[in-house]
């Protein structure tokens, strides 16, 4: 028996979905054959949601990070919402997005810099490298949609930080 019970959850780490724009050589969804059939193209439904994460059902939670292990968050339809939804239970929560940053539109972002303003909350750019070099692994990526969309999240209040992997092809910006 599992010792741990929803009550006493302080923090959840989860993917919303397996989608994601980018082909990231070391990607499981680009190595590895034998994860295709669990990767399937289903979302967690923002009715779902709604239903099972509850201040009554997780009266202790604090902290939340919504990083796709497999996909990226902001491929979810509903992000804005199950981000106000998770505000809304738990009005001090921690927020953590991670996003490779090049999909979807800077209306958006816009809309996630109002949400992930620095008060407990952040979205983490992963981004491997400047325009000349954080295509070759974030592959598929546009580096100028990439900067119109955190551009524009910056600079209507968001927190952003930066995430980057160092790469032989990209150390040398840096150091």
């Amino acid at each position: 028996m599992w010792p741990l019970k929803a009550k006493d959850v302080e923090q959840l780490h989860f993917d919303l979905t397996n989608l994601c724009n980018a082909k990231c050589p070391e990607c499981v969804r680009e190595i590895d054959d034998q994860c295709w059939p669990f990767l399937d193209k289903n979302i967690l439904s923002l009715d779902m949601i709604k239903q099972r994460f509850t201040n009554t059902q997780l009266p202790r939670l604090r902290w939340v990070k919504f990083c796709g292990s497999f996909g990226d968050p902001l491929t979810h339809p509903d992000i804005i919402e199950i981000l106000e939804h998770f505000i809304a239970e738990w009005p001090s929560i921690e927020i953590m997005v991670a996003t490779n940053g090049g999909l979807k539109n800077t209306d958006l972002y816009k809309k996630l810099g109002k949400i992930l303003d620095c008060n407990l909350r952040v979205l983490i750019f992963g981004i491997d490298g400047l325009e000349d070099t954080n295509h070759l692994y974030r592959v598929g990526v546009n580096w100028n949609k990439l900067k119109e969309n955190f551009s524009a999240f910056i600079n209507a209040g968001g927190c952003a930080q930066w995430q980057y992997i160092l790469f032989d092809h990209n150390k040398h910006q840096i150091f």
